[in-house]
């Protein structure tokens, strides 16, 4: 069963649920082998531009560092990220740069 986390500002949900031309994250999910992290966003990604690996990041772990997003696939509303390893059950965060 995936692991879902989501934002809990209920103002920025409803700001980029209603916004025309934005889009933003509305929540992530982490498989339940850690291998795969499904980022759900609030429209649908094909009007926008393509998001690559090198858009991503990801920081932090304390056993295991350095988790590396590998090429990303869209298909509507999701952004399903492989990663190179699993994580520790430590703190990371997933950022996207554009």
């Amino acid at each position: 069963m995936p692991h879902q986390y989501r934002c809990d500002t209920s103002r920025r949900r409803l700001d980029l649920a209603t916004a025309m031309g934005q889009n933003g994250i509305d929540f992530l999910e982490v498989s339940s082998d850690q291998k795969t992290l499904l980022v759900h966003f609030f429209h649908d990604l094909s009007a926008f531009p393509p998001l690559s690996a090198d858009n991503l990041s990801i920081q932090g772990g304390v056993r295991i560092q350095h988790v590396r997003a590998l090429t990303p696939t869209a298909s509507g509303v999701v952004l399903s990220v492989p990663v190179d390893r699993a994580g520790d059950f430590s703190t990371y965060t997933f950022a996207l740069r554009t």
